[in-house]
This record gives C-alpha cells, sequence and structure tokens, in this order.
C-alpha cells in the first residue's frame, strides 16, 4: 500500500509542476536579471490587438528587447551588413533582412525560436503588417566604432503622456540592460547609436527586397503611371514642431478624401484620393521622413495629394488631415470635419501626438461654402508651414 500511496503522491505532485508551468511565451526575464511574467501570450496577436495599451506596450518592449540582445551578440556580422546596406542607398533596414544575409551566427541569450517570434511579432496587427527594422543615427560613429552601439527604442510613458527613448546595450559585465530611462542630445549625442524601430512598408529603404517578405518600400504616390492628369500637390514644407523624440526622424503623414459638391451623410472618410490613403490604414500615407537636422527649413516635396482629368473639373471638395505618423501600438486619433449643410466626415489616423493641419478645400475658387481654394491654397501655423499647387 506504501508503494501505491508514494507513486501517487509522486503523479500528483508531476502533474501540478506541469500544470503551473508558466507558457515560455508568457515570460521573459527582463535584461536585468529578474524574472517578468505576463498574463498572456507574446506569440497571441488576436489577444494583443485588442489588449489596452499597457499590455500591447510590453508586448512590443519585449520583442525589440529580443531583437537588440540577439544582434547584440551577433554585432560583428551585423555592422558588416548594416554598413553594405548603407553603401547601396538602404538607411532604414529590415530586420529580416540583415538575418537572411548572415551566415556566421554566433550563440546568445535569446534563442532563435524567439528571435524569429519577434521578426514576427508585427505582422497582421490591426490588419496591418508592420516590420522590425533599424536605421543608424551617425554613420561614421557606427563605421569607426570600437564598441558594440546601444540600442535606442521607442516608448511612451503612459503615466506623463509623453514619448521617451530608451536606451539598451551591454553593462560593464556584458549582459544586455536598460541604460538610459529616456534618451537626450546633450547626454547621449556622442553615442553609437542605432534605431530599433517598427514601421509598415513605405516606411522602409525604397530598395527593400526580403526572400521572406513580399513588402517593398516606397516613397509615397506616384501620381498616376502612365496617364497624364492635372495634380494637386503638397509643395513646399516647413516644419517647426518635430514632434518626435531624438534621436528618431518625424514620419509626415496625410489621410485625405473628397466629395462632389458636400457630403450626403455622416460618417468616417470619403471618396478616394490617390495620395489619401485607405480608411482602415490609421497610418495614412508618407510625405517625407523629416530629418531633424531639417527643422524650420522649407524643402520641396511636390507630393501628388489628387489627380483631375481637367484643369476646370471644379465640383470637389477636399479635406484631409496631416500629422506625424506613430505606428502601432500609438492610439487613434480623430479629426472630424463639419460641413455646412449639418453633416460631418471624420478620419481616424495614429499618433501620440496632435495633427499639423487639418483642412476643408474647394477645387472651385468661386464657392459658396468659404472653403479656401485649393489650387492657391497656403498655411503658415504654429507646427507647419506649407502651401499646394496644381498642374501637370
Amino acid at each position: 500500500m506504501k508503494k501505491i500511496y508514494y507513486l501517487s503522491i509522486a503523479i500528483l505532485a508531476f502533474s501540478l509542476l506541469i500544470y503551473c508551468s508558466p507558457d515560455p511565451t508568457n515570460a521573459s526575464l527582463s535584461h536585468n536579471g529578474e524574472s517578468q511574467e505576463f498574463s498572456f501570450s507574446m506569440s497571441d496577436k488576436q489577444y494583443i490587438q485588442t489588449a489596452p495599451l499597457d499590455e500591447k506596450l510590453d508586448y512590443k518592449r519585449h520583442h525589440l528587447n529580443n531583437l537588440a540582445d540577439w544582434l547584440l551578440d551577433n554585432n560583428d556580422e551585423f555592422t558588416e551588413i548594416v554598413l553594405d546596406e548603407i553603401s547601396n542607398g538602404n538607411d532604414r533596414i529590415p530586420i529580416d533582412t540583415i538575418y537572411s544575409r548572415m551566415n556566421n551566427i554566433q550563440p546568445s541569450s535569446v534563442s532563435i525560436v524567439d528571435f524569429e517570434l519577434a521578426l514576427d511579432a508585427f505582422t497582421e496587427l490591426d490588419s496591418i503588417d508592420y516590420y522590425p527594422a533599424i536605421s543608424v543615427y551617425d554613420v561614421q560613429k557606427f563605421t569607426n566604432a570600437t564598441t558594440k552601439p546601444i540600442y535606442a527604442i521607442e516608448d511612451y510613458d503612459e503615466e506623463n503622456q509623453i514619448e521617451r527613448a530608451v536606451a539598451y546595450g551591454e553593462d560593464a559585465r556584458g549582459n544586455f540592460s536598460q541604460i538610459a530611462q529616456s534618451m537626450d542630445e546633450t547626454t547621449h549625442g556622442n553615442e553609437n547609436i542605432v534605431r530599433l524601430v517598427v514601421v509598415a512598408c513605405e516606411g522602409l529603404s525604397v530598395n527593400y527586397k526580403s526572400p521572406t517578405r513580399s513588402c517593398n518600400g516606397s516613397g509615397g504616390s506616384s501620381g498616376g503611371g502612365g496617364t497624364t492628369f492635372f495634380k494637386l500637390r503638397v509643395n513646399k514644407m516647413t516644419i517647426k514642431d518635430l514632434k518626435e523624440i531624438w534621436p528618431f526622424r518625424s514620419d509626415i503623414h496625410i489621410k485625405g478624401y473628397k466629395f462632389y459638391g458636400l457630403p450626403t451623410g455622416s460618417g468616417q472618410c470619403g471618396l478616394p484620393v490617390i495620395g489619401g490613403s485607405n480608411c482602415y490604414s490609421y497610418d495614412g500615407n508618407r510625405i517625407v521622413k523629416w530629418k531633424r537636422s531639417w527643422q524650420n527649413t522649407e524643402r520641396t516635396q511636390n507630393y501628388t495629394l489628387a489627380n483631375f482629368a481637367s484643369s476646370s473639373d471644379v465640383n470637389q471638395t477636399i479635406f484631409y488631415v496631416i500629422f506625424e505618423n506613430d505606428v502601432w501600438p500609438a492610439p487613434k486619433k480623430t479629426a472630424q470635419y463639419n460641413f455646412p449643410n449639418g453633416h460631418y466626415r471624420q478620419i481616424e489616423f495614429n499618433s501620440y501626438e496632435s495633427s499639423y493641419s487639418q483642412e476643408i478645400l474647394s477645387m472651385d475658387q468661386n464657392n459658396t461654402y468659404g472653403f479656401s481654394y485649393a489650387k492657391t491654397f497656403s498655411t503658415d501655423q504654429n507646427d507647419i508651414k506649407y502651401n499646394l499647387n496644381f498642374g501637370l
């Protein structure tokens, strides 16, 4: 009887051990040596899309930390590949591309399984594929560095409702750890910095090619292929407030739509325009990646917002929002447009910041609605100055 009793206890204990063991995708070793457990699986994309913002931020931190840790363990080959990509004109490089080129992978505290999980962690979120990518803050410092870089990762402080750049790297013992909770140019401006970001397709380098992804970077609207159109363009632009934390660039995006005359009902978006974005793409379309050194300087964009078959096609109302795009998990903001017939339209966009510009314009110079004339529109606001032009 004793043997049966002890055997039963052993089986029960073993069963409890298995039952109580955490799902490995639910737990993470914080890189300060302490175990951190999450109440959700780090591979559960269906859950994370509707999770509260704090859990979405934990998800992002977990996967980007794993990527940065693994890349630091493979820094020699990583550096060689990145410099080659930069020499070929690619300044924002998908980590998937770097990984596909590696031939001498080194042992790492992050397993290949967790690394590859992190590579794919941001695809199919809110019906959009996002990709982890890197860009080098100072190519000369990166080229001449004798020590490993520090990784700058965009983060969000929910309590104070501000963006911040968190620095990660190796400590004196060679362990991956957080170096600074909030980076600034005075303290970290002379460091060898690699920016680790999550971007949609058009935020990647124009020459991006990958054997495992069907995404190619693009620089904005092409303006309609071989057909000749009259174009309404965002012409010259000056960004006064970058609306982005150091050391990251500002992604200046736009979402825009049109109506013939006025809308006949209220709701989301409107008829599409070529440079205006799908209604349910909350990142909109990129006008330009604005370098920090360009702040308060005028630069020509010639971004095509809308095409017209004729220069006399006047019965159209254009409305749009220009904003600094922060990708997932940045919350959606809403721009509302109230029309004189009592209807309204809304455009939702992803950003931690307020928009740069929200406008309703008419293609008819003599419109009776009080809308500004689109073909010669210009505005000089606190955060932005720009104008539109019209022509072939």
